[in-house]
């Protein structure tokens, strides 16, 4: 994880990370090494207590959420 984003405002990622009360938007910014092919590399990401399953960001770099209820998540 590169960096982190609530509302709009950067965050230093990190483990147990709290976010400011009434945050609306979350946005992660991440990548991997990749030597071989970087403009080829697809990526997977989930928010464990939130998405069921794992969402394909493609080349994406970035995931959002919005409106997320108040608890603990891991990214």
């Amino acid at each position: 994880i590169e960096g982190v984003l609530a509302d709009g405002q950067r965050m230093r990622p990190a483990d147990g990370l709290a976010l400011p009360p009434g945050t609306s938007c979350l946005e992660f910014e991440f990548t991997a090494v990749n030597l071989t092919s970087p403009l080829r590399q697809h990526f997977r990401y989930k928010l464990e207590g939130f998405d069921p399953d794992w969402v394909e960001g493609g080349p994406r770099r970035q995931a959002f959420y919005t409106n997320l209820p108040p608890r603990a998540y891991r990214f």
